[in-house]
Formats: C-alpha cells, structure tokens, sequence
C-alpha cells in the first residue's frame, strides 16, 4: 500500500505502462452462477498480506484485517469444485474447465492460483497498492484478473482504477492487466453493493504476450 499514487509513480515512473487485455465476455447469469454457486463458504471480513523486514529480509509474514488499507468482505473459491445449474443444460462444469472456456484467447495456464468472489458495500474501498511481493504467493501475481460480477447500476462509487485508467462497469467485463507492476485500487462505494471475482496469473500462463 503507497500513501499517495502521484508519490508511487514519482519514485516509480516505469510503474505507470499499463498492459492490459478486456472485454465483456460473461453473460449475466453467469456472473449469478459465479457469485452464487462458486462459494462454498461464507463471506468474511478481508485481511491483506502484513510483511515485516529487517535488514531489507522478511522477518514475518501474515494475513491481518487492517481497516485503514481495506474494508470488504470475500470468500475463497476452489476452483476444483463440480457446479450444476440448468444454464448448462445436463453438463456438470469444473470452475477452472469454465473459466478457461472463456478465456482461453487469454490464458493457457491452469488458474493455479488463489480465486476469491469479493463483495464490496457502502463505505467499503481497497487502498493503492501491487499484487506482487516477495513471499511465495505473491511472487506468482503478475497478473490480476478481475470479473465485474454486478451491473453499474447497482451501486455508486466503487471505481477500479488501474493506473491513470478506470475499469467499465458492465457485469461480465473483465479485464486481465499487470497487477504485480501497476497500482490499483477500489475507491469507496457510496451506495449499493460492488461484486466481483479476482484471480491471478503467471506470465507463464497467458498467450498475448
């Protein structure tokens, strides 16, 4: 997390190339089977990654709430797990089978990386920040892809920007950026409430570049 995006970008000029990818490719009831069926368990208060150095070393690593850099709820999702809905006719799907149906002009990995379903309500936002770090999981987040899973007019504020670049708000759009390089952040939501699903990807993972 950066006190300011305009002090990020002056020590870190390089930081501000946005590569990006986007487009709205789930249906609406996709983005309900997403938010719907995806989550196994209920929706908790988010944590961030909390990393202590000394002598320019980690020294300890956890996952702790800190309502100054987030305030949003989310639930892990194993995308491992089977899902039936009638939207698919007789065929049972694997997430990560449908997924990579949809984005496989995108991506040719596996998505073996953490997914979450997040939601985001009034009064709640996540500060500027990067995905990657130095710890084993957030050495594999070069990558951040992001599933708008709400429509735009089901709330206020709750902008995603990326950069100097703001995300649509069409539920289906999604985007696939540099989130380990590039700050991004969610602005405070005002009204309503925000859904999405976030993952991440290797550059390992991805067919465009």
């Amino acid at each position: 997390m950066f006190t300011s995006k305009e002090e990020f970008f002056k020590h870190n000029p390089e930081r501000r190339v946005l590569n990006r990818v986007q487009g709205q490719i789930f249906t609406p009831e996709e983005c309900d089977i997403i938010y719907n069926q995806f989550p196994k368990h209920p929706f908790h208060q988010a944590t961030v990654f909390n990393i202590s150095m000394e002598d320019n070393k980690i020294v300890e690593v956890e996952e702790k709430y800190r309502p100054d850099m987030s305030k949003r709820t989310e639930t892990r999702v194993d995308l491992a797990d089977a899902h039936s809905n009638p939207y698919f006719g007789n065929d049972v799907i694997i997430a990560r089978d449908f997924l990579k149906s949809k984005l496989d002009h995108w991506v040719c990995g596996n998505f073996d990386q953490w997914a979450k379903v997040i939601r985001y309500q009034t009064g709640d936002f996540l500060k500027n920040h990067i995905d990657s770090g130095d710890t084993e999981i957030l050495k594999k987040r070069e990558w951040t892809l992001i599933i708008q899973l709400s429509d735009e007019n089901e709330y206020t504020g709750g902008d995603v920007v990326i950069g100097d670049w703001i995300l649509p708000k069409l539920k289906g759009f999604v985007c696939l950026f540099n989130g380990g390089h590039v700050p991004h952040e969610i602005t405070e939501v005002t009204s309503g409430e925000r859904r999405s699903f976030i993952t991440w990807l290797s550059k390992k993972d991805l067919t465009f570049l």
